[in-house]
């Protein structure tokens, strides 16, 4: 399929476009969201990506995949393509791939075709056999793609350029409906570790150490926790 797929490439690069770049961009940016694969039938819940694929324009920002803004892409686990160049013939939409796998840089031609409104058939540079997919509901433009209990910051705080060190917080079960736990962590040029159990009313929190602070870190501990109050409770 490859062979055929970098074949029909040349050919296209000499008969130049056949239908215009820009509709063909407006009909891959409809297909913005995610979809699943299609023996995956749990895969639209996948919050691990392993069995789910972002299609069409979309970037990230706080953790979170936005559809709708960005570059046209699509996104794998561990594997992603920019979508560029498209081009429209009878077996489906070609378009060139600028991506990367597992930390690898390839490009070529890549292939789109959709049997149904429900249904795509993708060929990409990086893989030897195409996948089939299945459109995933459209509940939200966003979703997450950090698990429940990956870290949050909390707050960086800037040293002689370049060095930095952040708060990062990562959620523990919570003790009451009034009460968030958690380990809070400093990373990059300082370190230190506390476990601390915050009041979401007053703000008022309890500090254990489980490990040394350094360079006067944990003076910015009241300030991580004003913010906690308002991203964690």
């Amino acid at each position: 399929m490859l062979r055929s797929l970098f074949a029909l490439a040349a050919i296209l690069a000499l008969l130049g476009p056949v239908t215009a770049q820009e509709d063909l961009g407006r009909w891959f940016d409809d297909l913005s969201g995610w979809w699943r694969f299609e023996n995956a039938p749990n895969g639209c819940s996948d919050e691990d990506n392993q069995y789910r694929v972002a299609v069409g324009r979309y970037q990230y920002a706080n953790g979170v995949i936005e559809f709708g803004a960005g570059d046209r892409a699509i996104g794998l686990y561990e594997e992603s393509c920019r979508v560029l160049d498209f081009s429209s013939r009878e077996e489906g939409v070609l378009f060139f791939g600028d991506c990367s796998a597992e930390g690898d840089k390839i490009k070529g031609p890549g292939m789109i075709s959709m049997p149904d409104k429900e249904t795509l058939l993708l060929f990409l540079p990086t893989r030897e056999d195409g996948l089939t997919l299945k459109l995933c509901p459209k509940v939200d433009k966003t979703a997450s793609v950090v698990p429940a209990n990956a870290p949050t910051t909390l707050l960086t705080v800037p040293m002689y350029d370049p060095f930095s060190y952040s708060f990062l917080a990562t959620p523990l079960p919570q003790s009451s409906p009034d009460t968030v736990e958690f380990k809070v962590t400093v990373e990059g040029k300082e370190v230190g570790e506390s476990f601390i159990r915050l009041n979401c009313k007053s703000g008022s929190y309890e500090d254990t150490q489980l490990g040394l602070w350094t360079g006067g870190a944990e003076a910015f501990l009241p300030a991580a926790m004003i913010n906690a109050q308002r991203l964690l409770c």
